[in-house]
């Protein structure tokens, strides 16, 4: 497996590529309105044909359900239609769906396996011990029923971090440092059963893990810069698309927002590069994007793994549009259908890109939130802005699912010549976005 710098690449060539033939079909699963604009360009439907199929009810529960019983509808409904490839972005069960789609239907794409190895965030750490141990945190298992056991088993002390084996967002991770918050935080941060269950259904059935995901991942406290490097393996070979950083509102572990590329030295970017091209060689993860949340330590030079998540990061498809004038959207269709690379045709407007995440720190309901006539507003002024709105005019906040520290209500998406002229994009954007919430505590202060 070579490790190749995708964007620093002039190699591409669609030779023998017949540009006229017929759109290649895809199944997209789980879209979001976002996706689905950034799939409606020219340059996407000119070469695919989006079939789009939601895997949940409106509560949020799996469609027939199991997942062996939903793949096994989708493989009969799809057969027919003679599909080129799958696509899915999003996280968790739409994830693992997709994975499992492709093998029954005989598509590219990741085996179930290495995929369900990278949610499984206790075998996922495992793997990373056995292939990158420099860039492995000591970990160790928590039983939310046997937490006296767990703890004289534990490699560690207090202080350390603690988090679901699996869960979203950053849901339930948090420093712990006595047993007395351990046991506190217990009951806040395991996600309810319904959500774990189908998972450790399909564990059972397409893994030969012997423990379920109904535990908690106890390892030590990370400090330092936080970044995401994305790529993804095709044939065995691994191309880094490039590396953004991620930035926290202030005391917090709630993302502000991520900004590409990353300022961090060009010597430590390339060892990222490494360790993610080795990692997911462990894996034998191919065919697939791939995206790993790192910490550079700069006092200690060290980089560790926070996690692995097999899919590509949808939040960051425009940045390289933006920077590099290639959506990262026409990679991933090309990859799901074994369609050529695409080639950068263009240099992109912007030397950097960032997605900046509005959040409250208090739930509250939607007084007010942008109308079309906001949104079209907005888009006169910042043609290229990609505005994502998660809840509208009459919803509590917590009606849609959060990282349990922090409340989202949208995500602005947005390029600069430079950092101070992203910044000062982002703040007049933001002023446009009109959103009024009344908080349900009255002592709230914003950060």
């Amino acid at each position: 497996m070579i490790k190749k710098y995708y964007f620093s690449l002039y190699c591409f060539l669609l030779i023998g590529t017949n540009l006229t033939a017929a759109p290649k079909r895809v199944l997209v699963i789980n879209q979001t309105p976002s996706q689905q604009k950034e799939l409606a360009t020219n340059a996407i439907q000119s070469k695919y044909q989006c079939i789009y199929h939601r895997i949940y009810r409106q509560d949020h529960s799996l469609k027939h359900g199991s997942m062996k019983n939903l793949v096994q509808y989708m493989k009969k409904k799809y057969k027919r239609y003679k599909l080129d490839g799958i696509l899915c972005t999003q996280d968790y069960l739409g994830n693992i769906c997709g994975c499992l789609l492709a093998q029954q239907l005989k598509l590219p794409g990741p085996s179930p396996l290495s995929v369900l190895t990278c949610h499984h965030k206790y075998y996922s750490r495992i793997a990373q011990a056995r292939y990158v141990p420099q860039a492995t945190p000591s970990f160790g298992l928590i039983d939310p029923d046997k937490v006296n056991k767990s703890l004289q088993k534990l490699p560690l002390t207090f202080p350390f971090f603690i988090k679901p084996v699996k869960a979203y967002f950053s849901f339930g991770a948090t420093p712990v440092h006595s047993k007395k918050e351990l046991k506190n935080t217990m009951g806040h941060s395991m996600p309810e059963k319904s959500f774990l269950k189908p998972f450790n259904a399909v564990l059972l059935e397409h893994t030969p893990f012997a423990l379920s995901a109904n535990y908690l991942l106890a390892e030590s406290i990370l400090k330092g810069h936080q970044c995401t490097i994305e790529g993804f393996v095709r044939n065995g070979t691994c191309y880094i698309l490039g590396v953004t950083d991620s930035v926290m509102y202030p005391g917090t572990i709630s993302f502000h927002h991520f900004a590409y590329p990353s300022q961090l030295p060009k010597e430590v970017q390339k060892r990222m590069a490494k360790i993610a091209q080795k990692i997911m060689q462990g894996l034998t993860f191919n065919n697939s994007f791939f995206n790993i949340e790192l910490m550079y330590n700069p006092l200690s030079n060290r980089i560790h793994i926070i996690e692995i998540n097999p899919r590509s990061v949808a939040q960051f498809a425009d940045f390289y549009e933006k920077v590099h004038g290639l959506n990262s959207y026409e990679i991933m269709l090309a990859l799901a259908t074994n369609n050529p690379l695409p080639i950068r045709k263009k240099k992109g407007v912007y030397t950097i890109a960032a997605s900046f995440a509005l959040r409250t720190f208090a739930n509250g309901r939607i007084t007010y939130s942008p109308s079309k006539n906001d949104l079209e507003k907005i888009y006169q002024a910042f043609p290229d802005a990609h505005i994502q709105l998660h809840v509208q005019k009459g919803q509590t906040l917590s009606e849609e699912l959060q990282d349990g520290k922090s409340y989202l209500y949208a995500v602005i998406n947005i390029g600069g010549k430079n950092r101070t002229d992203l910044m000062s994009r982002f703040e007049n954007c933001k002023k446009l976005l009109s959103y009024t919430i009344q908080s349900f505590d009255e002592n709230h202060i914003e950060l």
